[in-house]
């Protein structure tokens, strides 16, 4: 205690406000705003620089994914509007409907003109009520007797190959039309001709 009161007030203050504690005064009072303005002004705003930074890279990638698949819609448009006119030819390979007059038609036109005679022509086990998938082929079946030589039945192939309706040939059975030969090779072939629709 004596010690403090060994110190006179007037003598403490004075040497407080002389030029030399007048300086750190000033300094220590630059440090205390300068510490409150970088916690409270300058961090959050560099925070949210950061943040804005990192939204920004995120955004290009979402940018570069969303680019990627315009650019895949964009080539399948290209593909599309390229095959624009060829989608006919998809709707006449595999019709909507069965149109069983229409390959009974083909059947008949290209027999005749392959030089072969029909013996039975009929058509199989078909369903023309069914309603079920839409996306899926559904057969239409005829059984085809024939009568003819080797290279009109090859012929007839060829052509039913080369209509734009799908044919599928199947279960092709070939014998001999006489027991004894002949100059002409008359062969009976039985077969079956499967059409489809959608």
């Amino acid at each position: 205690m004596d010690m403090l009161n060994s110190f006179d007030k007037n003598a403490v203050i004075k040497r407080l406000f002389t030029k030399k504690n007048k300086d750190y005064s000033y300094a220590i009072a630059f440090f205390l705003i300068f510490s409150f303005f970088t916690l409270f002004v300058i961090r959050p705003n560099i925070l949210s620089v950061f943040q804005a930074n990192l939204k920004i890279e995120n955004l290009k990638k979402t940018n570069a994914v969303y680019e990627y698949q315009i650019q895949n819609i964009i080539n399948a448009q290209t593909v599309l509007v390229d095959a624009r006119d060829d989608l006919k030819l998809l709707d006449e390979a595999a019709t909507s409907k069965p149109q069983v007059n229409q390959v009974i038609g083909d059947i008949t036109k290209t027999t005749e003109k392959n030089n072969l005679v029909i013996n039975k022509l009929s058509l199989v086990d078909v369903n023309l009520k069914d309603i079920s998938r839409s996306d899926q082929f559904k057969p239409l079946t005829f059984d085809l007797g024939l009568t003819g030589n080797f290279e009109d039945y090859f012929k007839l192939m060829k052509d039913f190959y080369d209509q734009r309706r799908i044919k599928l040939l199947k279960n092709i059975v070939i014998n001999k039309a006489e027991a004894e030969s002949t100059n002409s090779g008359e062969l009976q072939i039985e077969l079956e001709v499967e059409g489809y629709y959608l």
